[in-house]
């Protein structure tokens, strides 16, 4: 959503994300000299990976954002020729890692990457790295089914398509890793439920407010009792088992893009916190480690009060408080592509 929300051009939104990532990374890089690890290189990325992977995504995905925007305010549209090309060119993509894969070649042993693949067996790269041609298949097929949705129109079904065949391939295709955050799949949902709003959203969100003990029984019932762990990174032995597993994330997935949990800010609360969680996710991590157990995690939170009074005294001194967007519905489909992009 912050994506799809951003005025900025791509390199200026990656410039953002990589001042980030430096925060962070340096802050770690400081907590390795003073506790003096003997991991380098996993210690000093370890949680700012995920920008990293923002970065990347993002920028594959920059396509993708503006095709929306355009269908959004042209919804009956012929489709461009760029779209065309930039879905013949995710699509072939695609089908050429889904060849590999069904080819069964190695793919390590062709590259010659059997040390570093063994390295990453822990890491946020095992499922890029060890199953390649699967998870490239299926990242590069989703933003081709993506931008496919483009071409043919704006249609508030595509929210649920996209996700449905995102955890059917999740219950029946599974793999190690395969559900990592580093993949793309709930990164394109986003985009496309904000910018489409997803169908039936008012009338799911209504129910759910209304029935939501009796969902919860429901999700209770199709629980895996006696199953802990990873699930997400350690895939079920069983379809049965994924399936119960997976519609339950399914459902939860669901009240997030109809906006069920949705309030309102009404005491500006969101903006200053928001900005002590980024504070938060870049040195949690680097305090942790150089300070005993509990106290960088209190000190950590202990910021929380700081960030709040640094938003009052900006207030007073001029500074206005940013108010919540209104997220769109089915009422307010079309954007203004004005607002969204420059």
């Amino acid at each position: 959503v912050s994506f799809m929300l951003s005025r900025s051009r791509i390199w200026t939104y990656e410039l953002r994300l990589l001042a980030v990532l430096l925060v962070g990374c340096g802050a770690n890089a400081v907590a390795y000299f003073a506790v003096h690890s003997d991991n380098l290189p996993s210690y000093i990325p370890f949680q700012m990976g995920y920008v990293m992977v923002l970065m990347i995504v993002c920028f594959w995905t920059f396509p993708l954002k503006k095709a929306l925007i355009w269908r959004a305010e042209n919804p009956s549209a012929p489709a461009t020729m760029q779209l065309r090309l930039w879905t013949a060119f995710w699509g072939i993509l695609s089908l050429g890692f889904f060849v590999f894969y069904v080819g069964g070649w190695d793919h390590i042993e062709l590259l010659n990457i059997a040390s570093f693949a063994e390295g990453s067996r822990q890491s946020a790269l095992a499922a890029p790295v060890l199953e390649m041609p699967l998870f490239f298949a299926r990242t590069f097929g989703f933003f081709f089914l993506a931008h496919l949705t483009c071409c043919s129109g704006k249609t508030g079904l595509a929210t649920w398509i996209l996700m449905a065949v995102s955890y059917t391939a999740h219950v029946f295709v599974p793999y190690d890793s395969g559900s990592h955050p580093i993949g793309g799949d709930l990164f394109v949902i986003g985009m496309v439920s904000f910018q489409w709003p997803a169908k039936f959203k008012k009338r799911i969100a209504d129910a759910v407010r209304q029935y939501w003990m009796l969902m919860m029984v429901i999700l209770l019932l199709a629980s895996n009792p006696m199953v802990y762990g990873r699930c997400d990174l350690m895939p079920l032995n069983t379809t049965w088992e994924r399936l119960r597993y997976r519609a339950i994330e399914f459902a939860l997935a669901s009240l997030m893009v109809t906006d069920t949990l949705n309030s309102y800010d009404s005491h500006g609360v969101t903006p200053w916190l928001n900005m002590w969680s980024l504070w938060a996710y870049c040195f949690h991590v680097a305090l942790a480690r150089m300070l005993p157990i509990p106290y960088g995690a209190a000190l950590t939170y202990g910021f929380v009060p700081v960030f709040y009074l640094f938003s009052r005294l900006r207030h007073r001194s001029g500074g206005r408080l940013e108010q919540p967007q209104e997220l769109p519905t089915e009422d307010t489909a079309q954007r203004d592509v004005n607002v969204q992009m420059a």
